[in-house]
């Protein structure tokens, strides 16, 4: 076999296992919350119905590294985003002022939450960057 040869079919076998490592990350992000609809069109990943809102959405470019999505949590009622893999939420909201350094509890479906203040975590910023809304917003 020719090097050319070789190396293209090394390459197609990265990309196929990168493509079942997206669609198992996917798979699991739709099994942990499952108001989602998620298409892949033109080359993006479109994830609809975020926070069960019909109008946001996330979007990626189909080669993007989504699996961070795998162990994310979306809570409709907190607004927030949960990581599965670390016990944590992350709330989607902008302080009017700078918050105080102070941390509070919180109780939610029968569970304790220690909170604090932090800023925001790679993925959230991730998800955050990647939300598209369709809803024209009036102030």
């Amino acid at each position: 076999m020719d090097e050319a040869k070789e190396k293209q079919e090394q390459l197609t076998e990265s990309i196929t296992e990168e493509s079942e490592e997206r669609n198992e990350s996917l798979r699991l992000f739709k099994t942990n919350n499952p108001s989602l609809s998620i298409l892949h069109i033109d080359n993006k990943i479109i994830i609809n119905n975020c926070w069960s809102d019909p109008s946001l959405k996330m979007v990626f470019d189909e080669d993007e590294d989504v699996s961070f999505l795998s162990s994310i949590q979306l809570y409709d009622e907190l607004w927030a985003i949960y990581h599965n893999d670390q016990n944590i939420f992350e709330f989607i909201y902008y302080p009017l002022e700078q918050p105080v350094d102070r941390s509070f509890e919180m109780h939610f479906v029968g569970k304790k939450f220690n909170m604090y203040y932090d800023k925001p975590s790679a993925v959230f910023n991730k998800i955050v960057k990647s939300l598209v809304s369709t809803k024209k917003l009036t102030y």
